[in-house]
């Protein structure tokens, strides 16, 4: 008997214990008959470390009442409960000491201004079954947002107003950025490794956005047709080697991007791929290029030197319509250079200079001379 009353003692004592180091968190809430989370407690009580439950007696939670931690400066470690759908209006807007934040995957949808102001959230990840992002979740937030493998869309809105965010992360299974939802985005674009095709952006609109830099894995083969349409203010970018095709309108009126280089892997070279990209002054075409589609590198009007293989690929109509080209290199002999001009789409040049400075491979050839002519 003493033994059995020791043993019980014992379980009590761990109890008590147990309770003083694990507040009842559902003593700081109250719900409404709709399922919406309330506060049940003045803000500055609650504990810097929140495990936001999903039952409050019972009754499950479904969403947060709109700005309901708003201000709250307490608050450090939060981890919300499986089972709640949504994170509301303001939910955590300006919690300016949150520094982490667990997402279960029972939510579904993300409400403006979610996370705005919380300027030391180091990094968030945004679980795949996320599907409605409102816009301005994360205004004035300086962290990485990492969007969870599994995640095939990157919702509509999802980065829009993230005008200090550091970077974020696109998953290798995402297949369609969503519309706006890089608007106004000036962080890095990460995309993880893993990937093969660089999404289609569908934010393509002019000051669309403020990317500066973008990270492409080599295990990338595709760039998609407007991955990075209107990326204003991306100065440079770096293909990896396994890129082998590069899509339609894929840097389309990048007007920043000075340095270019293509690497030997690239195929295709797609419509319009390069239009209006009027900052880039040099470029080399690489010996694997088989085509240069229709308005390739129409209108890049800082191009000046050009360089082309020895083994030429099929130039089509008004491929470097527009440029400035005053200086064409040709990894090849007169004679080579001249059975190519009788063989090339006489509308690839429209518009350039008559003459330009043709650089051969031999030795010492290096003169003004025509494109078309001798």
């Amino acid at each position: 008997m003493r033994k059995i009353a020791l043993v019980l003692s014992v379980v009590f004592i761990l109890a008590a214990v147990s309770c003083s180091m694990f507040p009842d968190y559902e003593s700081y809430f109250r719900l409404d008959g709709h399922g919406v989370l309330y506060l049940n407690c003045k803000k500055d009580e609650l504990p810097a470390t929140m495990i936001i439950p999903s039952t409050i007696g019972g009754q499950p939670v479904k969403m947060f009442d709109d700005y309901l931690f708003e201000d709250c400066t307490n608050l450090v470690d939060v981890f919300i409960s499986n089972g709640i759908t949504d994170i509301g209006v303001g939910a955590f807007r300006n919690c300016t000491n949150l520094r982490s934040v667990d997402i279960p995957h029972s939510v579904v949808s993300m409400e403006i201004y979610a996370f705005s102001g919380c300027t030391k959230l180091e990094s968030i990840i945004i679980p795949n079954s996320v599907v409605y992002m409102m816009g301005s979740i994360f205004v004035r937030d300086t962290g990485s947002v990492i969007f969870e493998e599994g995640m095939t869309t990157i919702p509509r809105s999802a980065l829009s107003g993230a005008k200090t965010l550091g970077s974020a992360t696109i998953p290798s299974t995402v297949t369609e950025i969503g519309d706006n939802a890089l608007d106004q985005f000036t962080g890095e674009l990460i995309y993880a490794r893993g990937t093969t095709v660089v999404p289609g952006n569908l934010s393509k609109s002019h000051g669309g956005n403020s990317v500066t830099a973008v990270r492409i894995p080599d295990t990338v083969k595709e760039i998609g047709d407007y991955a990075f349409c209107y990326f204003e203010s991306l100065s440079s970018v770096s293909i990896p080697a396994s890129v082998e095709t590069i899509g339609t309108e894929a840097f389309c009126y990048c007007t920043s991007l000075a340095s270019l280089v293509l690497p030997s892997s690239v195929k295709e070279i797609e419509e319009r791929a390069f239009q209006e990209c009027t900052s880039i002054s040099t470029l080399e075409i690489p010996a694997s290029v088989r085509t240069i589609h229709i308005d390739a590198f129409r209108n890049c009007s800082g191009l000046k030197s050009l360089t082309l293989p020895k083994e030429l690929p099929e130039v089509m109509g008004d491929a470097f319509t527009g440029s400035g080209i005053s200086e064409l290199k040709y990894h090849g002999t007169k004679s080579e250079w001249a059975y190519y001009r009788q063989n090339l789409n006489t509308s690839c040049f429209n518009g350039i200079a008559t003459d330009v400075v043709i650089c051969l491979e031999e030795e010492g050839d290096d003169k003004t001379r025509s494109i078309w002519g001798d």
